[in-house]
């Protein structure tokens, strides 16, 4: 099951907590939970109970390095004159 995971586009993490739970962690702009299901089930893996689409996280950019203080009338960067 690692191995279809780990190759169906767009899954970025799986753990399977207990035998016959699966959480898969994956970007919904690259693939879908009905994508998963088929690439499982091509694998030969029959699930048991539909499949629960729990919640979406959406993370964040990373935050821009603030700029570097600086006192009124000096250059932002070295110059050479």
């Amino acid at each position: 099951m690692g191995s279809i995971l780990r190759n169906t586009a767009g899954v970025i993490n799986f753990v399977i907590p207990r035998d016959g739970v699966v959480v898969v962690a994956y970007d919904d702009g690259r693939t879908s939970v009905a994508d998963i299901v088929k690439a499982l089930e091509k694998g030969r893996f029959k699930l048991r109970r539909a499949p629960a689409h729990v919640q979406t996280v959406v993370s964040p950019p990373p935050a821009a390095s603030p700029a570097p203080p600086t006192a009124p009338g000096l250059p932002l960067y070295r110059t050479r004159r």
